[in-house]
């Protein structure tokens, strides 16, 4: 017997969870796709993802490194990192349905806090990101905040204080509405909602003055995650670009805000994507899915998952005429105690 999800993104992208019955149930919260959960689909899911022991099928592979098994359309793998193993098979690898069959074993508490967290980071949001770039569509890093339809849009790597800068602008004033504070999606002049795990966001704008979990915070978040199942953050679904900002980090003393080239942004976005791809920083990940691609090309040199990753973002995933672009400058030091002045300046230019 097993136990089956279903999960809808803005119909956009449609993905099916089977596990086997009995197996690990995450904490509330803890799930990353639990805001998509949906009784049902009415047509083939573009991801089908089983956990569990499964039997490889190795007919036909190329056998890469001695340990990647390839063939067209095909990836396997068996592999390991720290106290983390797994053996993977992904059917569908760069087109068509993707069908992913996943047996984890993690050590420790690790198994029960963050192995949903571990299989979403390493394969299930590579392959979101890939079904949304083959529709027209971009799975960023970045967080996003909306006001009467129009959005704040904020670009960046991790660690650029983009989830302070969103707490600080939910906490001021509840006409925003939530998009995401990790990823987004973007397309033609539009950000959709993609709140991974949002019941963290919703602690930490309820319980932390700033976003970096310390000790405290973290046993704290473990007894709000045992004792909390609503979420009452205001979530958007969808909202249209009108300010858009990459968010960086300078050895400077001051904010700076600086009008910027929409190209400019656009390949930031790439950037970005590559590195979080190769290093999942989050949770120190390896960049596993990385190589996974690079063994896939080195048997298949033309192929659609590596073109996917590697070419140019189209300029209308951002659209073509987004009012306002700027990039914004925090300092290095104190970065905390300006969230504030910063969340000032970004909100002027908003209002202009």
């Amino acid at each position: 017997m097993s136990v089956i999800d279903y999960f809808d993104i803005h119909g956009l992208v449609t993905i099916k969870v089977i596990q086997p019955r009995g197996a690990t149930r995450f904490l509330h919260g803890l799930r990353a796709l639990d805001y998509f959960k949906v009784p049902d689909i009415s047509t083939p899911p573009d991801i089908i993802v089983e956990t569990g022991e499964f039997t490889p099928d190795l007919a036909g592979c190329d056998l890469v490194d001695q340990r990647y098994y390839i063939r067209p359309n095909y990836f396997f793998c068996a592999d390991c990192f720290k106290g983390a193993s797994w053996k993977v098979q992904i059917e569908g690898f760069e087109e068509g349905q993707t069908h992913i069959h996943l047996k984890i074993k993690n050590r420790g508490i690790g198994e029960f806090l963050f192995a949903d967290y571990f299989y979403h980071a390493l394969f299930l949001k590579q392959f979101i990101a890939s079904h949304l770039r083959r529709k027209g569509y971009f799975l960023a890093s970045g967080a996003a905040v909306s006001n009467g339809g129009k959005a704040i849009v904020l670009l960046g790597r991790g660690g650029a204080y983009k989830t302070a800068l969103l707490m600080e602008f939910l906490r001021r004033n509840p006409a925003w509405q939530f998009l995401g504070d990790d990823l987004i999606i973007l397309g033609n002049g539009n950000v959709y909602s993609f709140p991974t795990y949002p019941w963290i966001f919703q602690f930490r704008k309820k319980a932390m003055k700033t976003e970096a979990f310390g000790l405290f915070s973290r046993l704290g978040a473990l007894f709000y995650f045992t004792n909390t199942d609503k979420l009452d953050l205001d979530i958007v679904d969808q909202s249209r670009i009108h300010l858009l900002m990459g968010c960086n980090i300078a050895l400077q003393d001051d904010i700076t805000l600086r009008k910027a080239n929409q190209e400019d942004i656009t390949q930031q976005l790439d950037f970005s994507a590559q590195i979080e791809d190769a290093s999942d920083w989050n949770m120190g990940f390896t960049d596993a899915f990385t190589r996974y691609v690079e063994a896939y090309k080195y048997v298949f040199p033309i192929n659609r998952q590596s073109r996917l990753r590697d070419d140019p973002t189209p300029p209308n995933i951002i659209g073509t005429n987004v009012p306002k672009v700027y990039q914004l400058y925090l300092p290095l030091r104190d970065v905390h105690r300006k969230i504030s002045n910063a969340v000032d300046l970004i909100n002027d230019k908003f209002l202009e």
